[in-house]
């Protein structure tokens, strides 16, 4: 059963926006696209786990997606964690493609991919640090102690993976095809339940109310300053930007779109790069917009929450993706 489904993490969006914002020449530009590219990478191999775990039984697993939890003062994240009576399973989901040689000498895995090699963290201690951090986290709760399991999944399936004979990537890590089995070992590894039903709802409540989504500021991230993105309407149909606003429509002169409300797509773009609550000033600035009456009725119009009055007003700008 899924109880915390999979989303779309929220720097693919804010990369997306910042892309289309930036002058076409931005010497950032280039860097921007390619963490784009290798996020939605990343995303998809997650998804491609998804397709596996489907097959399982629904009522045999609590099943948790993209978990940030607390530590202290920091946080730990779970990209997808199984929760039943006799165990629990922590997936870390890579989707690197290539070669992947686990060093356990040196504690690093080398991709070779195009003829390049190029040293990256070895998951495996990635996955190890984050069964600790859960191990705290539920004694911190005071849930009993329930076994707790930890692999590495790759979503290529075109990836290879190679390591030296007795190297514990040969139990830790996987294709994603191999999911199924792998659980098929644990559940003939754990013949006890370790936990009552009341329990595991109880667990699952708990993570779910202590998931925390992380949310960058993308702007300081790449040292881009406000001045530097593209303000106005971002044209939904050729994302061209900016788009003239003329008898209060919007018009885009490239393909030849227009449309009374394109400016809430682009308001979108500024909630990711700038703020989730904009105030009538700001909206005036960003769409260029000179009457302070004009601004109102197209932020009344678009029945977004807001708080406050007259001048301090704000508008929850709510995210769609």
């Amino acid at each position: 059963m899924i109880v915390k489904q999979r989303e779309m993490p929220l720097i693919i969006p804010q990369l997306q926006a910042l892309d289309y914002r930036l002058p076409e020449q931005h010497l950032k530009r280039p860097i921007i696209r390619g963490e784009l590219s290798k996020q939605i990478i990343g995303y998809q191999g997650e998804k491609s786990v998804d397709y596996q775990l489907s097959h399982l039984p629904l009522n045999k697993y609590y099943i948790l997606h993209n978990l940030r939890l607390p530590d202290n003062k920091s946080f730990f994240q779970i990209d997808t964690l199984l929760l039943s009576y006799y165990y629990i399973l922590n997936m870390e989901i890579k989707n690197f493609g290539g070669s992947i040689y686990f060093d356990d000498h040196f504690g690093q895995v080398i991709q070779t991919q195009n003829g390049k090699e190029k040293a990256l963290p070895d998951p495996i201690y990635q996955i190890n640090r984050q069964e600790l951090q859960l191990e705290k986290w539920l004694r911190r709760h005071n849930f009993p102690f329930v076994p707790i399991e930890s692999i590495v999944v790759f979503g290529n399936a075109n990836t290879t993976i190679k390591a030296e004979p007795g190297s514990p990537a040969f139990e830790k890590v996987m294709h994603s095809a191999k999911i199924l089995k792998k659980l098929e070992e644990f559940d003939q590894k754990y013949k006890y339940a370790s936990l009552k039903r009341n329990q595991v709802q109880s667990i699952s409540d708990t993570l779910i109310k202590e998931h925390t989504p992380k949310r960058q500021d993308i702007l300081r991230k790449y040292s881009i300053s406000e001045s530097e993105v593209i303000k106005g309407t971002r044209c939904p149909r050729c994302s061209a930007v900016p788009i003239q606003r003329q008898k209060r429509k919007w018009i885009c002169h490239k393909c030849g779109f227009s449309s009374k409300k394109a400016h809430l797509d682009s308001l979108q773009d500024y909630a990711l790069l700038f703020s989730p609550t904009i105030t009538n000033q700001q909206f005036r600035e960003f769409f260029s917009i000179p009457s302070p009456s004009t601004a109102s009725k197209m932020l009344a119009n678009s029945e977004f929450k807001k708080n406050g009055h007259t001048k301090g007003t704000k508008y929850t700008i709510p995210l769609n993706f």
